[in-house]
């Protein structure tokens, strides 16, 4: 199930710092917005310069946007292992059960603090994106098996 707040007919959906499919840097807002880089997954993608987010870069980071971005940047999951990143169909309630399930498993693993970031209330980073924290927590589990598994 997708999260619906209030009076909203749609769900809220998590908007990634890139990722969108180009052909030239013009189609990721040019070259101050974003750049058109190789990407594995699905041949050219949009990867956005510092301030910018959107799949096309084409939207100003600002508030939560911008400290979540910051945050991802600083930890490195820019970089994540893309077989590690949640699917984009997934709603609310899939990536909230892979949330808690990865975050049971990483406790066992002796990684509370990690988990903590992203389920604690009080936490700076609990206002990010649903899928920014399940990535994070995904990719947490992938280093800490050696790049064996994900979850």
């Amino acid at each position: 199930q997708d999260y619906v707040e209030g009076k909203m007919s749609e769900p809220y959906k998590a908007v990634r710092p890139g990722g969108g499919t180009c052909e030239t840097d013009d189609d990721c807002g040019g070259s101050t917005n974003g750049r058109c880089v190789e990407s594995g997954k699905i041949g050219m993608a949009c990867e956005c310069e510092s301030g910018f987010t959107g799949p096309s870069c084409l939207v100003k980071n600002a508030g939560w946007a911008k400290s979540c971005y910051d945050w991802e940047v600083s930890l490195g999951s820019k970089a994540r292992v893309e077989e590690c990143s949640a699917r984009d169909d997934l709603g609310y309630g899939e990536l909230k059960n892979i949330l808690d399930r990865q975050c049971d498993i990483l406790r066992k693993r002796g990684k509370s603090a990690e988990c903590d970031l992203v389920e604690d209330y009080n936490s700076t980073f609990f206002d990010c994106s649903l899928r920014q924290r399940v990535d994070f927590v995904l990719s947490v589990y992938h280093d800490d098996t050696d790049g064996f598994r994900c979850c």
